[in-house]
């Protein structure tokens, strides 16, 4: 075996050959064993069996060459010298001298060809007179002179199922004969070409036949890619054109894509434009690029096929899934041709759809504005070219966060996006929200978009939205319409027309989170009104006349201020005093320290909901005078600063959400006076009138807008009675008291336009009940354990704990 060489293999090894720089990559079935020279292999089998013909040394006789080695060099010196180079490559071969077994089928098999080859003929699967189905040819590159076939089946033998990808490679043979096929024999029907890319100098058929009586249908040609040359394309073709009897079109389909040139098109049931099968069969949408033809036809064009139906002899097309890229490009109007003849040809065929896939896009030109369009192309048939014309229309123009021009347009229609055809288009201005600009007053203009409508064109859309905003702070009234802003004589801008303005509804959060401070502020008024009492009691003063005393408490309160606010606050002091007594009555004074804080949320009659935090620092004196008769005057000074954080309170038309921070001084007073009467048994009422004033400064903040919130004034007028129940080491109270806010009104402006008021005007009633532990000899404390609801302008909870340590 001088001209062979066999090597085993193993099990699930992959066999490749290098045919002068030529990569082949098969499979190798396992358990398979080697055949011999002439031997009959087993079908599907992967062998690695390659025929080589050789005319040059024997015009009359093939002769079969067969290796094992995965390295196969014709410069190998274990090789001999005078074979020629390949110029066949087959999958599986099997001719008369190969006997027994000449008549073997050749059924799934496969080649790949790749490299810088030169070579003739190349086979997935090559049978002298039986069946070759469902082979595979592949080719990556090279020069191939002859025939490349998924399966080669001669005479009256069948050919289906077979496959063949081209990604490239150089076809050379004749114009007038197949260079690349799926399926070649009597029967070749089901078969499948795709190319991807290449240079064809000849014809491409999904399945030729090579005898009368023959049929090629049901044949797939998918045009993948680029290629160049200007092939022939067919569904069907004829081995030799005295072929009768046969059917080369039923079923035969074309799948086009790309941007190529052919010389004809026939023998196609049904042709594609805008799809492709991929390499599994299953259909895939690919782009078009507008301008450029899918398919230039060079010679005769798109012929009627060769058949005796005649509902065949028309191919149909269709490209009612096509769409096209960079729509925003495509002029509404423009026509383009998505075949054409170059020459003397024309195009026989029908249309299954008049239009191409509607394609749906946004486009958002400037910051601000939004345009929804649809893309479809109108189809035509001529003689000569299949048409498409752009129909590229907005639906929707939608404006949002705009920036004011005083002078100019948002967009200029005639030189951004005039391939968009405005005519159709609704417009909706009801999300509009200005910026830069603190003032819009009424009747102020601006220019949307300049030249909306084109030469020629009738404006059919609606115009909606009667509103607007400025920011967070301002909104009013306003409309958008076509007028001639630009003094062309056309009514073709659109313009938004400001009609009133006042403070969105939303900036009276601003007030209520004023009015959250305040709230805070007045219940600390309870704990300065117990520090007073507490400060002053003789059980909390020690034999030097010292005493503190501390406590801490919270509260849940809903505040109504107009809309409402709900308030969770927890609030301490801590005060230090002295007593004096003196003949007339009993003097005590002292100092404290005071803090509070709390979170939030407001609620509008909007049902905009707000939220944040406020705290409070400070401190003041106060003092108690009692009488000998059990009159008491009372009062307190008090100051520090108030700090509000506000989050998410706010936001602008296009929802974004604002925040701010605070800070403001408070001062404040309180004067009381009042007389405990002594009951049986030790107990006591005691019978009240206090007056507590507050004061917060005013503050300034950016927002989304500009707001000056004034300075809030608390008076609050609280008369009531506290009955006492005392033993040795508890005392018990309860009370009742009624409280009447006479200012409570929070204030403001955005952008200098007033904000609806917040008020805390108006009466509420307290109930508290309480109990004290009372010092004794074994301990200085005292504990006070206190709970108090209230109803009306105020309702809520309210607890605290105070201690009070006798020096």
């Amino acid at each position: 075996m001088s001209a062979s060489r066999i090597v085993k293999k193993k099990k699930y090894a992959y066999l490749v050959i290098s045919l002068l720089s030529c990569l082949v990559l098969i499979p190798a079935t396992a358990g398979a064993t080697e055949p011999n020279i002439g031997q009959r292999g087993e079908e599907g089998c992967k062998y690695e069996w390659w025929g080589i013909s050789r005319p040059d040394l024997n015009p009359n006789g093939n002769y079969s060459y067969y290796v094992k080695k995965e390295t196969y060099n014709h410069d190998d010196p274990e090789h001999d010298p005078n074979i020629p180079k390949i110029k066949d490559v087959i999958g599986w071969h099997n001719t008369n001298n190969n006997k027994p077994g000449y008549d073997t089928s050749a059924n799934s098999h496969m080649v790949t060809i790749g490299g810088n080859v030169n070579l003739r003929n190349v086979y997935g699967g090559y049978s002298s007179n039986g069946s070759a189905c469902n082979n595979v040819a592949i080719v990556n590159s090279g020069i191939i002179s002859g025939n490349v076939a998924g399966g080669y089946a001669h005479a009256t033998a069948t050919a289906n199922g077979n496959k063949v990808f081209i990604y490239g490679g150089q076809f050379t043979g004749d114009a007038d004969k197949t260079a690349v096929s799926g399926g070649q024999g009597k029967i070749a029907n089901k078969n499948m070409v795709v190319v991807y890319g290449g240079s064809f100098a000849n014809e491409i058929s999904g399945g030729v036949i090579m005898n009368s009586g023959g049929s090629a249908t049901d044949n797939t040609v998918i045009i993948a890619g680029n290629f160049s040359g200007t092939p022939g394309l067919y569904g069907g073709n004829v081995g030799d054109s005295t072929y009768t009897n046969y059917d080369i079109v039923t079923g035969n389909t074309l799948y086009l894509s790309g941007a190529n040139s052919a010389t004809k098109v026939q023998n196609f049931e049904t042709i594609n434009i805008g799809k492709i099968l991929n390499d599994q069969g299953n259909p895939v949408n690919v782009t078009a690029k507008w301008g450029t033809p899918v398919l230039k036809m060079t010679g005769t064009g798109l012929e009627e096929n060769k058949t005796t139906v005649e509902a065949l002899k028309k191919a149909k097309i269709d490209a009612s899934v096509l769409t096209f890229e960079n729509l925003e490009a495509i002029a509404n109007g423009d026509v383009m041709n998505l075949l054409e003849c170059t020459n003397t040809g024309t195009i026989n065929a029908t249309l299954l759809a008049t239009t191409t896939a509607k394609q749906e896009y946004t486009v958002t030109p400037v910051t601000g504005m939004t345009i929804n369009a649809a893309f479809q192309g109108r189809l035509a048939l001529t003689d000569t070219a299949l048409t498409c014309t752009a129909e590229n229309k907005a639906t929707k123009l939608s404006f949002g966060d705009v920036e004011w021009k005083n002078s100019g347009a948002l967009l200029n229609h005639a030189t951004t996006l005039s391939t968009i055809s405005f005519s159709e288009a609704s417009v909706d201005t009801s999300n509009i929200n200005f910026t830069n600009i603190n003032n819009l007053a009424a009747g102020k203009k601006m220019t949307l978009v300049n030249d909306f409508l084109a030469t020629g064109e009738a404006y059919t859309g609606t115009i909606t939205g009667t509103k607007y905003k400025v920011g967070t702070s301002l909104e009013g009234k306003g409309e958008a319409s076509l007028t001639d802003a630009d003094g062309d004589g056309k009514a073709d801008d659109l313009v938004f027309t400001a009609l009133t303005q006042t403070a969105q509804a939303q900036t009276h959060n601003a007030v209520m989170g004023a009015e959250v401070g305040m709230a805070a502020l007045s219940m600390g008024n309870d704990f300065i009104g117990t520090a007073t009492e507490g400060l002053a009691l003789a059980a909390n003063t020690g034999s030097d006349g010292i005493s503190s005393f501390a406590k801490a408490g919270g509260a849940a309160i809903q505040q109504e201020t107009g809309s409402h606010v709900n308030v969770h606050t927890w609030n301490a002091i801590l005060g230090i005093g002295h007593q004096n007594k003196k003949k007339s009555g009993t003097f005590e004074y002292g100092a404290f320290f005071e803090y509070g804080t709390g979170n939030y949320t407001t609620y509008a009659d909007n049902n905009m909901r707000g939220d944040g935090s406020t705290r409070y620092t400070g401190g003041g004196l106060l003092a108690k005078y009692t009488m000998k008769n059990n009159v008491y005057v009372e009062g307190s000074l008090r100051g520090g600063s108030i700090h509000d954080d506000a989050r998410n309170v706010m936001s602008d038309g296009m929802g974004n959400p604002y925040s701010y921070d605070t800070n403001a001084p408070y001062f404040g007073f309180h004067i009381g006076v009042g007389r405990e009467f002594e009951m049986n048994n030790g107990h006591s009422l005691d019978v009240y009138g206090k007056y507590f004033f507050n004061r917060k400064n005013g503050v300034s903040f950016e927002a989304g807008g500009h707001y000056d919130l004034d300075a809030v004034t608390s008076s609050i007028l609280c008369v009531g009675a506290r009955y006492k129940v005392k033993h040795d080491k508890w005392n018990f109270y309860g009370g009742l008291a009624y409280e009447h806010e006479l200012n409570g009104k929070a204030t403001g402006t955005a952008d200098d336009i007033p904000i609806r008021a917040a008020e805390t005007k108006g009466g509420s009633i307290r109930a508290e009940l309480g109990a004290t532990m009372l010092p004794h000899d074994g301990s200085p404390w005292k504990i006070d354990l206190n709970v108090s609801g209230f109803a009306g302008k105020k309702q809520g909870f309210s607890g605290g704990v105070s201690v009070t340590w006798m020096f």
